[in-house]
């Protein structure tokens, strides 16, 4: 039906406006399915909230925002057809090189300036990585993790040695050979931890063991503390701080240096006791965190974020620990969107992300190389969800640089502080979909629809097309396209509708900022 004629002198006065700031409300058990698959319901796509404050008037502007894109940061390795890059890591050598550690072929190899292979065996593949000083001497820390049974191998090298491509040394002993009983290295769940110049692994059996003080290499059989205020199977450990956290399926325990000189250093924390497990990216504690994985948790501004559910629970959530609580941050809706992928045993790292100053937690859907890489985002400042999507970079990220997708995959990307609106001159969606506030019992006719936005004044085309869905987002059709580049940005003949959603969308190389949705409806 055919709205009110543009010549109505009420009609290009909007009578609702829309902040941008719809949250996650997907419908149905399988939220990921419903929300990205089939772009159900509300979502935000590779944008962000920006706040400008009056500190006069105490008055906020919220705008979303296109995200920047990345660039290329001139370093590359491998090649395409063969190599996967899982995990990178900052040696903190004072230059722009980092080390990548990545499968190529039947090898596993790290790369910094130059190559190395570190373990020649098709069944394993890189899992986490880690900086530690030993000694005094920075040193790098890969895991490799087996996808037959439950086997990990564990090797270290200085930051020199790695930048060089000097060869890597394996963490073994004469007391870390049992594959039955007391401690093995081959054997740990998860992520080896160090603090305080100790190496802490949590093994199959629930042992925390620990090496010998300022070593790798050196472990003895009864350097351990067990994990027991309740019976679980153990997952892995984690560090915030001066604390050690020691996760199972159900429970966790804290544990910090106590600084005994017999046996184990580390003293119980019965406080922090709490039945909240760490959910293992495949759902197999043995293999965790699952065949392309890397990390399962990660700190930011103290606090450290997990995938976890309630003991008993069969939801999965975003978990944050701040030091002496724990506590679920994702809504119901978003706990449907994560179950459904932890079920799928696609949920492949926890990362910490920065955008524009904002500190994010990445949760990545997508295997390592995997074009498209796709992510749901937290903005720990607004509490609030976003989705990342890039066929060039991934969120698995060392603080600066970023982990390449696709047919990018052997290079490396960052976020750098000029305009920049594409992923290494590739654009990418911008996307906003939301429901109008009407209670869809009655028909409703919009003659008048439109955006405040910011004008794009960069002498280039740049639009925004404005689509609609009148049938519960089962088909969206095409309204108009508002011209980014005017004053104006508003169109007429928005039609009728008993119960609409909107989506406002672009692809191309310019910049975005929506300050609210307006809209004539009657």
């Amino acid at each position: 039906m055919i709205g009110i004629a543009s010549k109505d002198p009420m009609v290009d006065e909007p009578n609702v406006i829309l902040p941008l700031a719809t949250s996650i409300n997907e419908r149905g058990v399988a939220g990921y399915t419903h929300s990205v698959t089939n772009s159900e319901d509300q979502r935000k796509l590779n944008c962000i909230y920006e706040l400008v404050n009056n500190h006069v008037t105490g008055k906020g502007t919220l705008s979303l925002s296109k995200r920047p894109g990345v660039t290329n940061a001139q370093f590359n390795y491998g090649a395409i057809s063969a190599g996967t890059a899982y995990m990178i890591l900052d040696l903190n050598l004072g230059a722009d090189t980092s080390a990548i550690f990545y499968k190529d072929g039947n090898d596993n190899k790290s790369v910094a300036n130059g190559s190395r292979v570190i373990l020649n065996a098709s069944t394993y593949f890189p899992g986490f990585c880690d900086m530690t000083a030993i000694s005094n001497v920075p040193n790098a820390v890969v895991q490799l993790i087996s996808t037959v049974g439950a086997a990990q191998k564990v090797y270290f090298a200085s930051n020199s040695d790695v930048n060089a491509g000097n060869a890597w040394t394996q963490m073994s002993a004469s007391s870390a050979t049992s594959a039955t009983g007391g401690f093995t290295v081959l054997f740990p769940r998860g992520k080896m931890e160090h603090m305080d110049g100790f190496a802490f692994t949590l093994n199959r059996d629930n042992k925390i063991f620990n090496s010998d003080s300022n070593s790798l290499s050196e472990w003895q059989a009864a350097s351990f503390l067990a994990k027991q205020i309740k019976q679980d199977l153990p997952v892995g450990l984690a560090r915030l701080s001066n604390k050690l956290l020691a996760f199972g399926q159900e429970t966790v325990e804290g544990f910090y240096n106590a600084g005994n000189t017999v046996g184990s250093p580390l003293g119980r924390i019965p406080q922090l006791h709490s039945r909240i497990g760490l959910v293992p990216m495949s759902e197999a504690p043995q293999s965790s965190p699952g065949a392309g994985g890397t990390h399962y948790y990660c700190t930011i501004s103290n606090n450290l974020y997990f995938i976890g559910r309630y003991s008993n629970g069969v939801n999965c959530g975003l978990f944050a620990f701040n030091g002496s609580e724990f506590g679920k941050v994702s809504s119901s809706y978003v706990d449907k969107i994560l179950s459904e992928r932890v079920s799928a045993g696609t949920v492949y790292s926890v990362s910490a992300l920065m955008i524009n100053g904002q500190s994010m937690v990445s949760i990545s859907f997508s295997l390592p190389g995997v074009s498209p890489h796709i992510a749901l985002l937290y903005s720990t400042e607004w509490k609030e969800w976003f989705e990342l999507n890039s066929t060039v970079f991934s969120s698995v990220n060392n603080g600066k640089f970023h982990l390449g997708v696709g047919t990018k995959q052997t290079s490396i990307y960052s976020f750098d502080s000029s305009d920049n609106w594409q992923d290494d001159g590739t654009s990418y969606q911008f996307m906003t979909q939301f429901r109008l506030p009407t209670n869809g019992s009655s028909r409703k006719f919009m003659p008048m629809y439109g955006i405040d936005a910011d004008t794009d004044s960069g002498g280039l085309a740049s639009t925004l097309t404005v689509e609609a869905s009148d049938d519960d987002c089962v088909s969206f059709s095409t309204l108009g396209t508002l011209d980014l580049t005017k004053d104006r940005k508003m169109l007429f003949r928005g039609g009728s509708f008993r119960k609409r959603f909107m989506r406002l969308s672009n692809i191309n190389s310019r910049p975005t900022r929506i300050h609210n949705f307006l809209a004539r409806v009657s």
